[in-house]
């Protein structure tokens, strides 16, 4: 998730900081912004302005499907021992 612009850099950089740590220390995979080229997008948002709408949520599982796709993958690699 990304913080709202308006709390000030140090807050920003606090809260995003945050999240890489654990995906480190649990080993999963970690997708920085999953709103990625919707988010702030009137046209890809639903009337609150923070949901994506239906095309929004396209964009999203485009973005999110290749991490999926490794994840699988990494998860069948270990299950298997290769």
């Amino acid at each position: 998730m990304k913080m709202v612009k308006n709390l000030g850099e140090d807050d920003i950089r606090a809260f995003e900081d945050v999240h890489p740590d654990p995906a480190v220390d649990f080993d999963v995979m970690f997708i920085p912004f999953t709103l990625e080229g919707v988010a702030g997008d009137p046209a890809l948002n639903r009337e609150d302005g923070i949901h994506p709408n239906a095309e929004g949520c396209r964009i999203v599982a485009d973005h999110v499907q290749p991490c999926v796709e490794k994840a699988i993958e990494r998860w069948r690699s270990r299950k298997t021992g290769g």
